[in-house]
């Protein structure tokens, strides 16, 4: 899974002068695989457009290249304020930032789309989901849309703890160009895979400097996810395997769901 939700990380992420934000962009920043998905969907459903959890904007920052006005949500002030620094003057009013909790967030404002991309969703448990499909659902336009990625059900439900962390990426600091190694362990437990990512920068001196985000993932099915979005009104238009619109397959890496208001 080469992109993965930050959302439930509590260290560091209110502290503005945290390391993670920083470490986090540089991570995913040449992760483009899901963006034309994103763009396509955007040009198909039209303005605004509202992303939750858009972290430091990997993909809000192209929406808004692209033309769109988009809303952000993300419930770390470090992030957010990481975030403004990369956006252009010239896109500066096409973005609009807010500070805010994805399950009770209230916007003056009714979207075309909100998408909640990078295997967030599965973050949450039931119970969450239930009270932010409700908040999403409201602040939709009729005939608006939900897309949400996340990892294949099958795919997490296989994981089984995994405590050798092997290296899996590799990139330099951006304050001290110095190495730091990406790697990550999961422990299976009954209801979820807790995946723990180490951020191990490499000093001169041989000490390491470690970083670590866990993320509960909770297990549930395709199922699942699809009685709920109905429970809260929405129609299923799609689901895939990829982000070429393959429809979903119980192999696939990960489960894609479009829903309409």
């Amino acid at each position: 899974m080469a992109c993965f939700s930050i959302w439930e990380i509590r260290k560091y992420m209110n502290d503005l002068y945290n390391p993670f934000p920083s470490l986090y962009h540089c991570h995913h920043q040449n992760f483009t695989e899901d963006l034309a998905f994103w763009q396509s969907l955007a040009r198909w459903q039209g303005d605004p457009i509202l992303e939750l959890g858009c972290g430091t904007g990997r993909i809000l920052i192209p929406l808004a290249q692209a033309g769109h006005e988009v809303y952000g949500i993300d419930n770390s002030h470090a992030m957010l304020a990481f975030l403004k620094q990369r956006i252009p003057i010239d896109l500066q009013s096409n973005i609009h930032l807010i500070e805010a909790n994805m399950l009770d967030f209230q916007i003056d404002a009714e979207f075309r789309m909100v998408l909640l991309p990078c295997n967030t969703y599965s973050t949450f448990d039931a119970q969450a989901r239930a009270r932010m499909l409700a908040r999403i659902f409201q602040q939709l336009k009729p005939g608006g849309v939900f897309a949400v990625s996340m990892p294949s059900p099958n795919l997490l439900r296989a994981l089984q703890t995994n405590e050798d962390a092997d290296v899996e990426a590799i990139f330099s600091h951006p304050d001290t160009g110095n190495p730091v190694q990406v790697s990550s362990t999961w422990e299976k437990q009954e209801n979820l895979v807790k995946i723990n990512w180490h951020y191990d920068h490499l000093l001169p001196d041989g000490k390491i400097e470690r970083v670590t985000a866990s993320i509960p993932h909770y297990l549930a099915t395709l199922e699942d996810y699809v009685t709920e979005m109905i429970s809260a009104g929405f129609t299923i238009q799609s689901t895939y395997r990829n982000f070429e619109t393959g429809s979903y397959k119980p192999d696939a890496s990960y489960l894609i769901i479009i829903a309409q208001k």
